[in-house]
């Protein structure tokens, strides 16, 4: 198995509303760096290691040779531009979504994804009902500032995002407050953003500087 694969974001979430467009000119904001836990209006927590390594690596060989990727696209400043990572939606009948004008209706679950379900399940608490697959193929592959807050999702819904393949940043700002916070996504690890997070901060997986080989990430959904 080659291991030097993108990074695949099961469960993850969308990059841009619907219908949104770029600023003509970015406002530039110092943003003071912060640690996860020092956060306000926000609950992530992080497990490194909530895969075994071998495990992790399995996994991310049966959902790369397996899973019916998908190439979206996103329409910026009118203009209809792919998006830049495959992704795959999987999860119950019920959860479909409308997104950038486009209706995606879930995929059904397969033996390895409700295994994960199960596991987080028993991790978090959470009934999972859905989930995204990313694949990030290399390290122009990436996923802009978004928040997880359409209406379909909830007013708190509990986002988990499990990590395979190359490590990547991770990036959180705030809506309204001078504030960021990153972390590294190992492979294997669990990230979870609970509570108000989607409310108060976007997040991002940025492209990288340097090239690598690939990465995937599943992201759980709960409804």
């Amino acid at each position: 198995m080659k291991r030097s694969a993108a990074p695949a974001d099961l469960f993850s979430a969308l990059e841009l509303a619907p219908g949104e467009e770029l600023p003509a000119k970015p406002k530039l904001i110092r943003r003071q760096q912060i640690s996860l836990d020092q956060m306000p209006n926000a609950n992530v927590s992080y497990l490194a290691e909530f895969l075994a390594a071998q495990s992790g690596w399995d996994l991310l060989q049966t959902l790369s040779d397996s899973i019916p990727w998908d190439q979206h696209y996103v329409r910026i400043a009118g203009k209809q531009l792919a998006s830049p990572r495959l992704s795959s939606w999987h999860g119950d009948a019920h959860c479909s979504y409308v997104y950038s004008r486009n209706r995606h209706d879930p995929k059904a679950w397969t033996p390895e994804l409700l295994a994960l379900r199960m596991q987080l399940r028993a991790e978090t608490g959470a009934d999972f009902n859905c989930v995204l697959l990313n694949w990030y193929r290399s390290h122009q592959d990436s996923m802009a500032w978004h928040a997880d807050d359409e209406p379909e999702l909830g007013p708190q819904p509990v986002i988990a995002s499990i990590s395979l393949g190359l490590q990547r940043r991770f990036c959180f700002k705030h809506k309204s407050l001078a504030l960021k916070a990153e972390i590294a996504l190992a492979h294997g690890s669990l990230l979870i953003m609970r509570g108000e997070t989607q409310r108060y901060w976007q997040h991002a997986l940025p492209k990288l500087t340097h090239p690598e080989g690939a990465a995937s990430s599943a992201v759980p959904l709960s409804r």
